[in-house]
């Protein structure tokens, strides 16, 4: 404005430069003239930063547009108005129709104003006027956005400040991905129970990429970076365990990584020795059931002699089948379950039962341990105690049925004989009556 005001001025001297008393007027024109230049500059809007003259933006991404305002107190108390539109660069100002339009009223009241537009929908006021900072972030960008934009500031003054400033935007296709050698599809990781795991994400990634795991697909919660840790590792960790990368390009799942856990055999009886009972002569199987990783290999063991015969292998466990014949059969049978992490083993000492009479004992069970003969015996004492109880009862009770039965006989013969006689017949006492049988008893 300074420029203008001088170029106008000098256009003036230039008409009157015929009057040489014209010069001091000429000269107090144009001090004025510089004078209210520079308290226009002085009280004018202060922008300290803008976009650069030129944008790029890829297809698809979301770009944000700001600049920074100094604003007096008494600015922001008053109606503040921004427009974003198109941008014609012969006026060095924005034309055409305004595509969003944000007022800031000054009572701090936000309005915000879009036209109709495609771009428009998709642009929304990201700025902080308190703090001077206007922002437009445009979503979605698309390859048609290309063009130039440019903002007008406002302060609804008297006479009103204004500032414009314009950029141009570039949209491109993004940039595309490096391609790398695919890792193998699935891995397999064998790892000894107790030791330290990490798996690392195998998945494809691009910048900021977040991550997720899964245990045999289920998501494993609280576990998003790159590298899973696991630490004192047990038996139930072991599976199959997936990532995945999250990001704008696109989700990537990794190869499957299978995790075997290796761990020693154990045999699953609880104890060390097992006594078994068994009749000389018949047979029992002698079970061994065992788990590890590797699966275990089993085998017998008579006293300290292996036995290759008379036993089967099933996966985990193992049958051996004993039949004692002689005194030597009854002796230790130990089965021993083994792999590379190491072994387990339990004893089976077998004894000869006593063959008791079957009156005495009953049906025996051939085969059987030191706990179940005890109670065995006991329920065959319980029954001879019960049988002899109840032939002692009906004894008694026989016996009290034929004396009644003797004494009513006694009675009647009596009777019949003093009527043959003729005899008078006098009531009988029960004292009278006691004498007479007895001495009948003794006729």
């Amino acid at each position: 404005m300074l420029d203008h005001s001088i170029t106008f001025t000098m256009r003036v001297f230039h008409a009157q430069r015929l009057k040489k008393s014209t010069y001091p007027l000429f000269l107090c024109v144009v001090l004025l003239l510089t004078l209210e230049e520079v308290v226009n500059k002085a009280n004018a809007l202060q922008m300290i930063t803008q976009p650069n003259k030129t944008i790029v933006s890829f297809i698809g991404s979301n770009q944000t547009f700001s600049w920074n305002f100094v604003l007096t107190e008494e600015e922001k108390a008053k109606v503040l108005i921004v427009t974003f539109g198109h941008w014609s660069k012969e006026y060095s100002m924005v034309l055409g129709d305004h595509l969003v339009i944000f007022v800031h009223d000054s009572i701090a009241n936000e309005r915000v104003y879009k036209g109709n537009a495609s771009i428009a929908r998709r642009l929304n006021w990201v700025g902080d006027m308190a703090r001077g900072f206007v922002a437009f972030q445009l979503t979605d960008v698309q390859a048609r956005d290309s063009s130039d934009y440019g903002i007008r500031f406002r302060v609804d003054s008297f006479p009103p400040e204004t500032e414009e400033s314009g950029f141009t935007l570039s949209v491109q296709d993004p940039p595309s991905i490096p391609t790398r050698t695919p890792e193998p599809q699935d891995i397999t990781i064998k790892i000894v129970e107790g030791d330290v795991l990490n798996i690392t994400c195998r998945a494809l990634m691009y910048g900021h990429s977040s991550v997720s795991w899964l245990k045999d697909k289920k998501l494993i919660e609280n576990e998003d970076e790159k590298t899973l840790f696991l630490g004192n590792v047990s038996r139930s960790q072991a599976g199959e365990y997936i990532c995945v990368s999250l990001s704008p390009y696109g989700n990537h799942s990794s190869p499957v990584t299978t995790v075997d856990v290796l761990y020693p055999p154990k045999i699953q009886t609880g104890d060390e020795q097992v006594l078994v009972e068994l009749l000389r002569g018949h047979s029992m199987p002698l079970t061994c059931i065992a788990s590890g990783n590797p699966s275990p290999v089993l085998s017998w063991h008579r006293q300290r002699d292996g036995i290759s015969e008379t036993f089967k292998n099933p996966w985990n466990s193992s049958s051996l089948v004993v039949t004692p014949i002689n005194d030597t059969d009854f002796t230790s049978y130990t089965c021993i379950a083994t792999n590379k992490m190491g072994s387990d083993q339990v004893t089976f000492i077998l004894k000869e039962k006593a063959d008791k009479p079957a009156s005495e004992s009953g049906t025996q069970d051939p085969g059987q341990t030191r706990m179940s003969g005890q109670g065995h015996s006991s329920l065959v004492m319980y029954i001879f105690v019960g049988a002899g109880v109840a032939v002692l009862a009906v004894s008694l009770v026989m016996a009290y049925v034929c004396w009644r039965k003797q004494r009513g006989n006694s009675k009647n013969c009596c009777t019949r004989g003093i009527e043959r006689d003729g005899a008078e017949r006098i009531p009988i006492g029960p004292q009278d009556e006691d004498t007479k049988t007895a001495e009948s008893l003794q006729a």
